[in-house]
């Protein structure tokens, strides 16, 4: 959780990155209360600034995402959980409920290949 939403401090979540059919993806799971809205996965840059969809987390908050060919993990190092209103906008929410680093070891030496 992050400090600046302090309604969020129990949250938690995990992410292990796989490496399957020559394609990495990533296993969310949260931990959160359910909240009118849904909950949605993003890559965050290190610049704290662009972000990268991954998708919405499941009924049971938890989802499989396969890294976008070509998005460089040693750029996009971070993931985000949002609660996102259905509201049909595309973009971050600005609410974020967790947020963590992925592990040096996920992030390889280059982009993803696509396979």
């Amino acid at each position: 959780p992050l400090p600046q939403f302090p309604q969020w401090q129990d949250a938690a979540g995990t992410a292990v990155m796989r490496t399957a059919a020559s394609r990495q993806q990533l296993t969310v799971t949260l931990r959160a209360p359910a909240r009118p809205g849904f909950y949605e996965v993003w890559l965050l840059a290190t610049n704290g600034v662009s972000m990268i969809s991954l998708g919405d987390l499941g009924a049971d908050h938890t989802g499989t995402f396969t890294m976008p060919p070509g998005v460089d993990l040693r750029d996009y190092s971070r993931i985000d959980i949002s609660l996102q209103s259905f509201n049909g906008s595309t973009q971050h929410s600005k609410a974020s409920v967790v947020r963590g680093s992925l592990p040096a070891t996920a992030l390889g030496d280059g982009p993803v290949a696509e396979g």
